[in-house]
């Protein structure tokens, strides 16, 4: 939409809507209500602490994800995904993501970066909460993958670009 990181936490940050990901993960337990003004989450959610918000976000991850991966670890996340819903292979894929043009986060202001800290304090202990999670569960599986698998992509990356696109018949 054009906003930028800067206008985001002076402007939208200002009217309470730090924290999302925690919220939208606590609201998969309740029933939205699009017409009232905590935008469709009950008002409790918007006066929790963020310990109560990460709590509540971390049984509503348990409850409804089988495996939640970690943008860090995608391409590893992506293998044990396949190996947790029992996939005889792999996927082939290509990145062709981007993170976007804008500043880093370390070229910002100190006070545009302690709203934001501020604001999204319960997603950050979320996240690492999760990474936890995920490399005292999974680290055996990222370490071999990034030891086997991970020279393996890197060496055969143009043979892999040649595959894309050209699905097998079914």
């Amino acid at each position: 939409n054009g906003l930028s990181l800067a206008a985001y936490a002076e402007n939208t940050l200002a009217t309470n809507n730090g924290n999302l990901l925690c919220r939208w993960l606590i609201n998969l337990d309740t029933d939205a209500d699009l017409s009232n003004r905590y935008r469709g989450l009950p008002a409790e959610v918007w006066e929790m602490s963020d310990a109560e918000l990460t709590e509540r976000a971390e049984r509503s991850l348990d409850r409804h994800f089988v495996f939640t991966g970690l943008t860090e670890f995608f391409d590893a996340s992506l293998f044990i995904l396949c190996l947790v819903l029992g996939g005889g292979r792999i996927p082939l894929y290509e990145w062709r993501g981007s993170s976007g043009s804008g500043p880093a986060i370390d070229s910002l202001g100190a006070d545009i970066r302690a709203t934001l800290e501020a604001a999204n304090r319960a997603d950050s202990q979320l996240l690492r909460s999760r990474r936890q999670h995920f490399l005292g569960r999974y680290g055996d599986a990222v370490d071999w993958f990034n030891a086997e698998m991970a020279p393996f992509q890197a060496a055969h990356v143009n043979h892999f670009k040649a595959m894309i696109g050209t699905p097998e018949p079914l």
